[in-house]
């Protein structure tokens, strides 16, 4: 037997399970993410709280990622930081295969 999850179910079982896990607006976030995965993979995903605070974290910046996962920043020969740490975060996140879900009060990332 399967329910339609609407936005305001989907954040109150966060709230019920998991209150400190993401902000308010990251919830709208991971949803929407969420949401757009289903349309374009076809498949139903089932609500798992847990299972979703396993497979996601939300970080306030990419700084803040960057430390979490200790990414090295690349620096030129005068030991001037060659790109923005948003920049580098971001493709060090695509090359491991995660998502980027930008939101207003931070980042939600796959955790890896």
């Amino acid at each position: 037997m399967k329910q339609t999850v609407d936005e305001y179910t989907f954040k109150n079982a966060f709230r019920a399970r998991r209150p400190d896990n993401f902000t308010w607006g990251g919830l709208s976030a991971l949803y929407e993410h969420l949401i757009e995965l289903e349309n374009d993979t076809g498949q139903e995903l089932e609500l798992d709280v847990v299972a979703l605070c396993c497979d996601f974290s939300e970080y306030k910046d990419f700084d803040e990622i960057r430390k979490a996962y200790d990414i090295e920043l690349c620096y030129d020969e005068f030991g001037l930081q060659k790109f923005n740490v948003e920049d580098e975060v971001k493709a060090y996140l695509r090359y491991n295969g995660s998502a980027i879900i930008e939101h207003d009060e931070g980042v939600i990332i796959n955790n890896f």
